[in-house]
């Protein structure tokens, strides 16, 4: 694969095909304890994009053995591994690159379902990727302070680490400001820990 082609963004196709490897390799018989890793393509964007705007990065962590958890596919030969691999790598880069040099066009990739013949957007598998990502080294991520912590606390509320708080919001209204502070508090988060590790 050329250099060219690691940093070209995945398409539909590509993402829809990932998204079943990271969801189909699950054991329906799993022990209770067993830890899954990362189960959809929106939650691997969520963990990506915190690897790449925090202080925790992509090169400090093995990031594909949190990926499979306990559940590592049975591949079915090396290509079908060394092409998983690949386009795990080029959607790192994708969005290291979208940050790094556009970061007004950088857009967390939310999970689109259906119900009752209207499409919907649901944020909370991101939201569960960043945050695990976080919880690697929470110490690093403190040192933040009050900012980072304001700025983590809508991605927070839309995960298990608050028991998805935001769903209990008393009004729409607040529920998609949430919503909406996502992508830009990213951006933020982005930038401070680009510009702490200046000084």
């Amino acid at each position: 694969m050329s250099n060219a082609e690691n940093f070209s963004p995945l398409d539909p196709d590509e993402l829809d095909w990932l998204d079943r490897v990271l969801y189909e390799r699950l054991d329906e018989d799993e022990p209770e304890d067993a830890e899954e890793g990362i189960i959809s393509v929106a939650e691997l964007d969520g963990f990506f994009t915190a690897l790449v705007s925090g202080p925790v990065r992509p090169e400090d962590v093995d990031w594909l053995a949190l990926g499979w958890g306990d559940f590592e596919p049975e591949w079915n030969n090396e290509e079908e591994f060394t092409t998983v691999m690949n386009l795990m790598q080029r959607h790192l880069n994708t969005i290291a690159a979208t940050l790094g040099d556009a970061p007004e066009e950088f857009e967390p990739l939310f999970m689109e379902y259906e119900d009752e013949g209207e499409l919907f957007l649901s944020v909370d598998d991101w939201c569960e990727g960043y945050v695990r990502a976080v919880e690697l080294d929470e110490k690093r991520w403190q040192a933040g302070g009050e900012g980072i912590r304001k700025l983590l606390a809508p991605i927070r509320a839309f995960s298990s680490a608050t028991n998805w708080r935001a769903h209990n919001r008393s009004s729409e209204a607040e529920f998609e400001q949430l919503s909406a502070s996502l992508a830009p508090n990213v951006r933020r988060i982005y930038i401070y820990w680009r510009n702490a590790e200046r000084h």
